[in-house]
């Protein structure tokens, strides 16, 4: 899937990064926010789904419990989308 793909599906175009700023700083929870990651390339955003990669264990469950909230900023946004949070793979 090429770049224009990936950006077809948002409201009002923009780039990744710019889109996943507006999405955390819309989140109303500190804690949600902490531990969301800041650097898009934890990001994958599509016209379907939101993929989120948290390495942190504690993170990425605490991430899980709050999705509505994080479900709600990105359906304000960029409209619905499959939310999936994960952790990195390792290639071994």
């Amino acid at each position: 899937m090429n770049e224009d793909d990936r950006m077809e599906g948002k409201k009002g175009g923009g780039s990744v990064e710019g889109v996943w700023r507006e999405i955390r700083s819309a989140i109303d929870d500190r804690i949600l926010r902490a531990c969301l990651p800041e650097d898009e390339d934890k990001i994958d955003l599509t016209a379907e789904r939101l993929t989120i990669t948290i390495d942190s264990r504690y993170k990425r469950e605490y991430s899980l419990k709050k999705l509505e909230k994080l479900a709600e900023a990105v359906r304000r946004l960029i409209g619905e989308r499959e939310i999936i949070i994960g952790e990195a793979r390792s290639c071994l």
